[in-house]
């Protein structure tokens, strides 16, 4: 008989977020790898930002998706709190349970964010004993509460994180998460989970979804037909800790444009960017763009844009622009579907990040790297030259072979492992 795993994760598509992917992608693999896969979401009638009914595409039609309600926000808001996996909080455990008592579950897997989920396997343990994964996307509890105001909304949430993720992680039988860097926190603060089984894999690319874009001729809304520019794109949230290396690269532009490229200037279109997710008015990088003297070669599209609208802006443009934190651990899963587009790539990226060494073997793209004290002037000038040298139709090479262990499908099967590994640390302890 297939195992059946639970994966928890309160937004799938249709949400649009960026999250929603690594628990597709994980999804989708797992199912085609021969295990029962039910997804525990919440119904997007309940989500706040705007909906992507494409998405559902790209989600494998032998996935059993179980939907339930969530407290709506406009009641939540009143007491000060709108998280939805607080919101659906007791609605994803009742139905846990449901399937339980028909034991139907060998394996609970809790994607964070939300990461007030992954209380839900505690809980379900305590009663169930089923053992459960927490799987980080990002940390739970930040490297620091610096800057932070006392009493803050942040403050509070920094100390609910260090109150309430121990709390989660008690009885946990498998962590998991983008890289080891994301996950050695919670390991260095809680010592007893220094022999519970462990995962990092990237978030994943799937060629499928490029051609899906390609098959629906999805309409690219954002480039202009111009011989004159070179458009470079760059799609996704502006971290905090990116700002510094934006602006860098900015003044860069500024510079090569004003010098260089005169004839042929690159202009940047920044997708997605904003800090309120469907709000076109959520401008990041325009005000950086203008105090850098770029605003003239920047266009700002903050709100949120459908998915495979972005990967058809991508495989369109004349080259593609990640920008990395300045904290080490922070590994851009978005590297992957870049790559995958097949146009000339710029990324800035800190000289630890797992992500440069993942470029440096797979190829497709230049990276610029920086350290946390970041040189501002020598990211200037490494960035100018890299611009004044930009390649206008020729596609990087791409050592595929390399790229292809990235690939969700492959992580597929050292996945089962891991859980094969985490049920049998689950039933040695618990014996």
């Amino acid at each position: 008989m297939k195992r059946c795993v639970f994966l928890v994760s309160a937004h799938f598509p249709p949400s649009n977020l960026v999250s929603v992917h690594r628990a597709r992608l994980l999804a989708n693999a797992l199912s085609a790898n021969g295990w029962q896969v039910h997804v525990v979401t919440v119904d997007p009638v309940y989500y706040e930002e705007r909906i992507d009914p494409d998405l559902m595409q790209l989600v494998d039609p032998s996935i059993q998706i179980h939907r339930v309600p969530a407290i709506p926000q406009k009641y939540t808001r009143l007491m000060g709190w709108g998280d939805i996996g607080l919101r659906s909080f007791f609605f994803m455990y009742r139905l846990l349970c449901e399937h339980a008592r028909q034991k139907t579950i060998d394996l609970v897997h809790i994607t964070i964010p939300s990461n007030y989920q992954a209380l839900l396997g505690r809980l379900f343990w305590e009663n169930h004993r089923i053992p459960y994964i927490v799987d980080y996307i990002d940390p739970w509890v930040p490297e620091s509460d610096q800057g932070v105001g006392f009493l803050s909304k942040a403050w509070t949430s920094f100390k609910l994180a260090e109150l309430l993720e121990p709390v989660a992680v008690a009885r946990v039988s498998g962590i998991a998460g983008i890289t080891k860097g994301y996950f050695s926190g919670v390991v260095h603060r809680n010592p007893h989970l220094r022999d519970v089984p462990k995962f990092a894999y990237k978030m994943g690319c799937s060629q499928v979804d490029y051609e899906k874009a390609r098959q629906l001729h999805v309409p690219v809304r954002r480039l202009e037909k111009n011989c004159l520019e070179q458009q470079i794109v760059y799609a996704g949230a502006l971290l905090p800790k990116a700002v510094e290396p934006m602006r860098c690269l900015l003044q860069a532009l500024a510079i090569a444009n004003s010098s260089k490229l005169r004839d042929h200037p690159i202009r940047l279109i920044c997708l997605g960017t904003g800090n309120a997710k469907d709000d076109p008015s959520s401008y990041q990088v325009l005000p950086i763009a203008h105090a850098a003297g770029a605003e003239k070669w920047v266009l700002e599209y903050p709100e949120r844009h459908p998915y495979l609208e972005v990967l058809a802006t991508l495989a369109a443009a004349d080259g593609l622009l990640i920008v990395g934190s300045t904290e080490p651990h922070y590994s851009p899963s978005k590297l992957f579907e870049t790559i995958l587009a097949r146009r000339p790539l710029l990324v800035l990226l800190h000289r630890q990040s797992e992500a440069t060494e993942i470029l440096n073997n797979a190829g497709g793209g230049t990276a610029v790297t920086f350290d946390s004290t970041l040189d501002k002037t020598q990211l200037i000038k490494e960035c100018v030259r890299v611009f004044s040298n930009w390649p206008t139709s020729t596609p990087p090479f791409v050592n595929w072979e390399s790229l292809s262990c990235y690939d969700m499908a492959y992580h597929a099967g050292k996945l089962t492992d891991f859980y094969n590994e985490v049920i049998a640390y689950h039933e040695k302890v618990n014996s």
